[in-house]
């Protein structure tokens, strides 16, 4: 039986998948926290120096809710744990590609080193979203409870 889809071009395109997921989560982390700083560090500079009602309490009312709303999307997104898991998934699966490509490791004494490499990617893959499932927001960690009757 032949693969549908040779071996390392899946376990590249696993690969590439999760780097773009890591890359999204890194720079939405990066973005909302740096936002998060910026808005916090000037709005006090806002109401101290404002010379009029704008300056001195709209303004720094709307710097205030945006970096409010940032930290809530930080803490019930956790794009910075996903960072790490897809980055983590990404590096074991460059890994795997290593030692299936210099046939080292485990791959070595592999009967079938394609069949090894693509039961690895999908483990690893399987993996990853095990922990994903983990991190997704659920009426539990929005503290709802479901009453019963």
């Amino acid at each position: 039986m032949t693969p549908i889809q040779p071996v390392l071009e899946y376990a590249e395109a696993t690969r590439k998948g999760f780097k773009e997921k890591a890359n999204h989560n890194k720079d939405e982390s990066l973005w909302s926290f740096t936002a998060i700083l910026i808005a916090s560090l000037v709005a006090p500079l806002f109401i101290t120096l404002g010379t009029n009602e704008f300056v001195g309490k709209i303004i720094p009312s709307i710097l205030s809710v945006i970096a409010a709303g940032l930290t809530s999307w930080l803490q019930l997104r956790k794009p910075q744990k996903l960072w790490a898991m897809y980055r983590s998934a990404q590096r074991n699966i460059e890994d795997q590609i290593v030692k299936f490509t210099y046939t080292i490791g485990e791959y070595k004494q592999a009967e079938s080193p394609e069949s090894l490499l693509a039961e690895k990617v999908a483990e690893i893959a399987l993996n990853a979203h095990n922990e994903w499932t983990s991190v997704i927001p659920s009426p539990e960690n929005l503290g709802t409870k479901e009453q019963s009757e």
